[in-house]
């Protein structure tokens, strides 16, 4: 207020003091600090041009944007700076044509901001909007959150809607969850000025969509939320005119079905995209969700087959718009899915190999969500192959990752895998307890992630503690819930691992135990599930062997065994390179030995 008084120009320095210049005019002195604020601004009429739009951009504005909003020329603009900061109104940092200026506080921007009228200040919004789009266009990608808040005030609600979803995408490529809601409430609020109803719904379905996959990260892949947004957007959306948003659609409800546990429900939502051989985004992600699909009914050729044709289709550039879906990125978890598959069928260089390149692959994206998935997928592959210091370590940077991003799904799902570890390093009791917690964890997500998987591990924890009655019940139950969900990929591990509790509880269990692990057998066969039928055949042979029927644990184990020539040294390999020893050489016709 002293400022404004000084500026005022009824004062006069004389003899170090100030005096009045003639008589006191009434009301010299503005009675609030906004009225003074703005009388500041009207005596710096020459400014007021550039006032106005530094602060139409906000608190904080660069000189060339002010230079080509106001489209003056250097040698016009520089000294009308000059002017302004010497009033201390704002402050400068760097120099011109690379400086920035700063309001000295928010109510001085909001003071100028008032000095125009609402026409006038749709006029400057509208061409701050020009002004990025023709001559900032990197705007348009680093700051779309910016262009949607200036086509909102300058009335142009479509194209700020249109910003508000870019801003989102670009906020969920971040894992920047609420955020990312925050933004689409934004855009839901603009809905109603769309008058034209046919524009109005495709509006709300790329809304929608959007919505689905940000509840993925915000509420979990499996929350109800999720399907609802994205059923909702699938049922609006015009799929012609916006393919992107129908694969998005379409990687979230996949996601959502298979992280419940729903695998077989992905073939019928995937396998149309996969006929639209035209499209190759469409062509890619088909065969990416028919993959991951087959992998976990069982299918293991089909699913190395879609696989690798989705990889091979997948382009960096091309394929970016699609790239990030349902909280995970596509080709990480193409070679997530596909060293899965590869472990199964018995090809354990390639499965290691491609484990490896997977997370090599997420830690490269920058983005939370696909490295913990990664991390978590890469534990489980080392807990099948018996690796429990690998399988720990991927464990538990997961849970970091997972902990540090406030994910509940994430949290529970390592602490699942924790569990497993816990158990595998001998301290059963603790395992269980850690389980029991994580899986109700889990459950409240909405999720039900490779529940066979939970149940068997569960199973095998209670019979290291002892308690084969609860041990089979789990058991059973994980065999139940194979045929109740239709995810095959774990039907033969199931059978044989209820086989191993059987024989751990009594001896008398033989017969059973035999009956579980020809199951297993005949299940890896059927799905050609090599790493499956190893193990199946060794515990047979196994207990033949105890059995005094060498000859046929020979018959049975050799063959598998020999397979198996790519060099890899696992515990089961192992194990059946014990058992092929211990078993002796095989007969010959005439029941010498050759």
């Amino acid at each position: 207020m002293t400022k404004s008084v000084l500026e005022s120009e009824i004062l006069r320095e004389e003899n170090g003091a100030y005096v009045l210049a003639g008589s006191l005019p009434p009301l010299a002195v503005p009675t609030t600090l906004q009225a003074s604020l703005v009388a500041r601004l009207d005596r710096l009429a020459s400014l007021r041009a550039v006032v106005q739009a530094g602060a139409a951009f906000g608190r904080e504005f660069a000189y060339p944007l002010v230079r080509a909003v106001c489209n003056l020329a250097d040698v016009d603009l520089e000294p009308l700076f000059k002017q302004l900061v010497a009033s201390e109104l704002v402050h400068q940092r760097g120099v011109v044509p690379h400086a920035v200026y700063t309001f000295k506080h928010a109510l001085v921007q909001d003071a100028a901001y008032g000095t125009m009228l609402k026409n006038q200040r749709v006029q400057m919004h509208a061409r701050i909007v020009e002004t990025f789009e023709r001559q900032f266009p990197e705007m348009l990608d680093r700051n779309p959150d910016v262009l949607a808040y200036h086509c909102t005030e300058a009335g142009s609600f479509g194209k700020a809607i249109d910003y508000w979803l870019k801003s989102t995408r670009k906020s969920l490529g971040r894992s920047a969850g609420i955020e990312a809601q925050a933004q689409l409430e934004k855009a839901v609020m603009l809905l109603q000025n769309i008058t034209d109803q046919a524009t109005r719904q495709q509006f709300e379905a790329l809304i929608q969509v959007e919505l689905g996959n940000t509840f993925v990260m915000t509420k979990g892949f499996a929350s109800p939320d999720v399907a609802v947004a994205l059923t909702k957007a699938r049922g609006l959306l015009d799929e012609a005119a916006h393919p992107i948003e129908a694969l998005r659609a379409l990687g979230g409800l996949c996601n959502y079905h298979l992280i419940r546990s729903e695998a077989p429900k992905l073939l019928p939502l995937a396998e149309p995209f996969l006929r639209r051989r035209v499209d190759p985004l469409c062509a890619m992600i088909g065969h990416y969700e028919v993959g991951t699909a087959c992998l976990h009914i069982g299918r293991f050729e089909d699913a190395e087959r879609h696989l690798e044709k989705g990889l091979s289709l997948y382009e960096e550039e091309s394929c970016r718009p699609v790239a990030f879906m349902a909280g995970t990125h596509v080709r990480a978890f193409s070679l997530v899915w596909l060293s899965l598959t590869y472990l199964y069928l018995g090809k354990l260089t390639l499965a290691t190999e491609t484990i490896a390149d997977a997370v090599s692959d997420a830690r490269s994206r920058l983005h939370p969500f696909t490295l913990v998935s990664a991390l978590l997928a890469s534990a489980r592959l080392f807990n099948h192959t018996r690796n429990l210091q690998a399988a720990i370590a991927a464990t538990d940077e997961g849970l970091a990752i997972a902990t540090e991003q406030r994910s509940p799904y994430h949290i529970s799902r390592a602490n699942i895998l924790k569990a497993v570890n816990v158990v595998e390093g001998g301290r059963a009791r603790e395992g269980i307890s850690l389980m029991g917690h994580a899986l109700a964890e889990h459950r409240k997500t909405g999720a039900n992630f490779q529940s066979s998987f939970n149940l068997s591990c569960l199973a095998k924890a209670y019979a290291h503690a002892g308690d084969y009655e609860r041990a089979l019940d789990f058991a059973d139950q994980a065999i139940r819930e194979i045929e109740r969900t239709g995810e095959r990929w774990w039907a033969a591990e199931a059978q044989r691992m209820k086989g191993r509790i059987l024989l751990a509880a009594t001896p008398i269990n033989r017969g059973r135990a035999e009956n579980c692990f020809r199951a297993a057998l005949k299940c890896a066969r059927s799905q050609k599930a090599k790493f499956w039928e190893l193990r199946a055949a060794c515990d047979l042979a196994d207990q033949w062997n105890t059995e005094g029927r060498d000859a046929e644990a020979r018959k049975l184990l050799a063959p598998i065994h020999n397979e198996f020539t790519d060099g890899i040294s696992l515990p089961d390999l192992d194990s059946a390179r014990r058992l092929l020893g211990s078993l002796g050489r095989p007969e010959s016709a005439s029941g010498r030995q050759p």
